[in-house]
């Protein structure tokens, strides 16, 4: 436990973003949830862990941009991957559902339908 003290500081995205540092993610797995989806989920419906610490939550956008363009800027890629543009690679996942359309709440339920790597899928659900 980390103590009433400690909680605006812990998994305090907003406030990292807000500061103007590059805010990536990626899975903390064993410490949480390996999958993705359950993370992007985590981030755009955090709860105030009391009423007087700060609201944590990210957009939909900040969340993703976390993920993929970020993402390739903490491993020293932003100019191979990250984005969907020419030149890229094409790495790239393909949702059930579009991740823009439905209520944040129903993130969860989500799944991937098939995965793009350097433009050749490697995997795809049945």
């Amino acid at each position: 436990k980390i103590g009433k003290n400690r909680f605006d500081a812990a998994y305090a995205w907003k406030s990292i973003k807000d500061t103007g540092a590059i805010l990536t993610f990626s899975t903390d797995w064993p410490v949480s949830n390996v999958d993705p989806i359950n993370c992007i989920f985590n981030a755009l419906n955090r709860k105030k862990w009391t009423k007087e610490t700060i609201d944590q939550r990210l957009n939909l956008i900040d969340t993703l941009k976390a993920y993929t363009k970020f993402g390739s800027y903490a491993e020293f890629k932003e100019n191979e991957k990250g984005m969907l543009k020419e030149g890229y690679l094409a790495d790239l996942v393909v949702l059930s559902d579009s991740i823009e359309k439905i209520d944040v709440s129903e993130i969860k339920n989500l799944h991937v339908k098939f995965t793009v790597m350097d433009g050749e899928i490697i995997f795809q659900r049945d």
